[in-house]
């Protein structure tokens, strides 16, 4: 799962071993948030930071894409996933 800029520019990759690594996925998120955080040199640490709203985050982003996933095996062509 990539980080990405506003501008679509990957700027950390979160290592998510939540979902099967035999999918074969990237997950591209975008947010103006990383932009910030990357300026500060936080988007690197915000998997251990001990901020709640970063966590959540993470775990939310996460959880969509379990839940894409467990539809896409209910249902087939595979689509892109737009949140």
């Amino acid at each position: 799962m990539w980080l990405c800029s506003e501008n679509d520019i990957p700027l950390h990759q979160v290592d998510d071993r939540t979902i099967s690594a035999s999918l074969g996925y990237s997950a591209f998120v975008r947010s103006c948030l990383f932009d910030r955080l990357h300026e500060d040199n936080l988007l690197q640490s915000i998997e251990m930071s001990g901020d709640p709203g970063r966590a959540e985050m993470i775990k939310n982003i996460r959880t969509v894409l379990r839940k894409y996933f467990r539809r896409l095996q209910q249902t087939q062509p595979m689509r892109p996933l737009t949140v």
